[in-house]
């Protein structure tokens, strides 16, 4: 990689590490609406959940109008957690009576995750190394194969995103993510932010599937850096069912800088 592009990364992470350094997010609590939701950080919160991590590989050629969906073999996990003040611990297990699917290959990954939620601001890390891939949908470039498996494939991201909550008055993310927060009535808020992630992705041998592209251009990318950089925008709205049930959406774009390094 070129020492100017090391020079740009390095400063772009710094700016994102300063901006979440003096953020909104570690400022004192401010009031809420308390006919929306009320808080109950000083009390023991418990869950009990079901969770699958993964990172997906889209590979998108527009010349030759194709589309690669590289998806992990990652397991569905069923989990107990805790909740007290801003401590949180979360512990699943793959148990192999939620995981019987064998046919998509073996995934080795390491999904490491911290998600901070601020009354004002959610601030959410992520370190995530994947080493092994199929490809999606079945029958994908293997013809009498459900399932073209790339145990080569690895794929890494590490990144850090910054989001203001603009109706933190009415709305709360640590009710529908922590519990420890009671969101009675429905409410949204408006979110804008900031992200920084990158990372790579290689194999040892062409990306494209020989049976899909067979120009010499094509197989030969194995290996690409890349790095992505901007603001952030988007909305989270928690609908409220006789105050006890809820269903809560989140959505949001990016537009950023990218980066690309490939390597052939």
């Amino acid at each position: 990689m070129k020492s100017a592009q090391r020079k740009n990364y390095c400063t772009c992470w710094l700016l994102c590490l300063w901006l979440l350094c003096f953020s909104p997010f570690g400022s004192k609590a401010a009031s809420n609406d308390s006919l929306y939701y009320v808080s109950y950080a000083n009390r023991l919160t418990g869950r009990v959940y079901l969770s699958q991590k993964l990172t997906a590989l889209n590979f998108n050629d527009r010349k030759k109008n194709y589309t690669l969906h590289y998806l992990p073999n990652t397991t569905l996990n069923l989990g107990v957690g805790a909740t007290y003040k801003w401590l949180t611990i979360n512990l699943a297990y793959g148990f192999s009576f939620l995981n019987q699917d064998k046919d998509r290959g073996k995934t080795r990954y390491l999904d490491l995750q911290f998600h901070g939620y601020g009354q004002k601001a959610v601030v959410d890390g992520f370190g995530q190394f994947y080493n092994g891939f199929y490809l999606s949908p079945p029958g994908t470039a293997a013809p009498g194969i459900q399932y073209y498996v790339r145990p080569d494939l690895k794929v890494t991201v590490i990144g850090l995103s910054y989001q203001r909550v603009l109706n933190y008055k009415r709305y709360s993310f640590r009710a529908s993510f922590l519990q420890n927060e009671w969101q009675k009535r429905s409410a949204g808020s408006p979110l804008v932010g900031i992200e920084a992630y990158g990372g790579n992705f290689k194999a040892d041998s062409t990306i494209t599937p020989r049976v899909i592209d067979n120009s010499s251009q094509t197989v030969s990318q194995n290996h690409t850096n890349f790095f992505q950089f901007g603001p952030t925008a988007g909305y989270a709205y928690t609908y409220v069912l006789n105050e006890f049930l809820f269903v809560t959406a989140v959505a949001s774009a990016g537009f950023e800088l990218w980066i690309l390094h490939v390597e052939k």
